[in-house]
């Protein structure tokens, strides 16, 4: 009964958001008044969603500026600046995500477009993903959009992560010598965003990954596969082991909209 009480305990606490109270209190509103003057384009999924929502909360909230938010599929014409963005591909086909992504970088030029981002979603890679193949074609699509377009500032973004699976499955798993679905699944994508950490080191990147596994705290989220640390979700900023909550989606946006205002400063 004790260990079960501290578990609880545990658990409870790993919830807490109070650290995200002062997330946001840092940097002031017209700091981050350069993000106003940029022409951006985000090429997402569900995740994205996410993150755009939470954008729409903070400028709802007086936190940061207000941009022009646009969807891609809704707009004929654009602003002078813009946060335009739009679903590509389809999920569980990071390849088709990434031929998308380039046909709409093609259209987007048009409107001289400075910034653009691609983000896969936690599907696109699980456990029986070949992340070498995945990472081979995403960095081919990447640098051939690097190269034809200078003018243009891609940011890398890493993968999404989830929670890790519930206890007593990896409590069961453990006893037959094997990793938890999830845990593996993890495994993986952290190994995909090493990959892209690595080669664009000399590119901008934005981190989403770190960002969900980091609690209020300053603390990771970590476990460990063959004596390797790798990250997952912290359940404060989900509402089903992998979308993005209200805290989780303010957080993510917050932390990317000034990611862009100081590349633009």
């Amino acid at each position: 009964m004790a260990i079960f009480l501290l578990l609880i305990g545990a658990a409870c606490s790993d919830n807490s958001l109070e650290g995200d109270k002062t997330i946001m209190s840092n940097v002031k509103t017209e700091d981050l008044n350069s993000i106003k003057n940029m022409r951006i384009y985000f090429g997402h999924q569900s995740v994205g969603y996410n993150i755009v929502a939470g954008i729409e909360d903070l400028i709802k909230d007086k936190i940061i500026p207000e941009i022009n938010l646009v969807r891609l599929e809704d707009s004929a014409e654009f602003p002078e600046y813009y946060f335009a963005h739009s679903s590509i591909g389809k999920n569980g086909y990071p390849n088709v995500k990434c031929d998308d992504f380039s046909d709409k970088i093609n259209f987007m030029n048009s409107n001289n477009i400075g910034y653009a981002l691609l983000k896969f979603c936690y599907v696109d890679i699980r456990r029986e993903t070949n992340v070498d193949e995945m990472f081979e074609y995403y960095s081919k699509t990447m640098d051939s959009l690097i190269s034809k377009y200078p003018q243009i500032k891609f940011i890398l973004v890493t993968v999404p992560l989830t929670e890790r699976g519930p206890w007593f499955k990896r409590f069961i798993k453990g006893i037959m010598g094997e990793n938890e679905y999830q845990d593996i699944a993890n495994k993986k994508r952290c190994e995909f965003n090493d990959m892209l950490i690595s080669r664009y080191k000399d590119n901008p990147v934005f981190d989403l990954a770190k960002i969900e596994s980091t609690r209020p705290d300053g603390t990771r989220t970590e476990y460990e596969i063959d004596g390797k640390t790798y990250y997952y979700l912290f359940d404060g900023y989900t509402m089903d082991g992998g979308h993005l909550n209200e805290a989780g989606r303010k957080k993510v946006a917050y932390e990317l909209i000034l990611t862009l205002a100081k590349l633009e400063s």
